[in-house]
């Protein structure tokens, strides 16, 4: 290796030192934004403790009971009101309407749906899809 190789070395050396400066502090700078992050990470769940975290469940828990309560006395009043248009439909059938009278005019027909509370909204108006 003469003084002529020398030159040829020195911008290489630049170049890859260069590049290889930047590929560090990239690496860098990537590690201290992961460790910025776990910190905040730790800082938004550290500000809830588990007592909140019960009381919240619970809360939960009572409002998906008061949803299925809600649901099911739906479902009672709606198979009470079938019964009742039934009743109806039997008297104006069998000739005593409401009013008594025998020589009423003819019923209009009562079309009933059977509503199920577990089934999705669009199959209980009658949708598919």
């Amino acid at each position: 290796m003469g003084p002529d190789t020398i030159w040829v070395f020195i911008p290489l050396t630049a170049i890859v030192l260069g590049i290889g400066s930047g590929i560090v502090k990239m690496i860098l700078q990537s590690i201290e934004r992961h460790h910025e992050l776990k910190a905040l990470g730790q800082q938004a769940t550290g500000g809830v403790s588990d007592q909140q975290m019960q009381e919240l469940r619970s809360e939960l828990a009572q409002l998906r009971d008061i949803s299925t309560q809600f649901a099911i006395s739906q479902d009672h009043s709606l198979h009470r009101l079938e019964q009742r248009i039934e009743h109806l439909e039997r008297q104006s059938n069998a000739g005593t309407g409401p009013t008594g009278s025998a020589d009423a005019s003819p019923p209009t027909p009562v079309v009933t749906y059977e509503v199920k509370t577990d089934a999705p909204v669009q199959q209980v108006i009658g949708r598919t899809g």
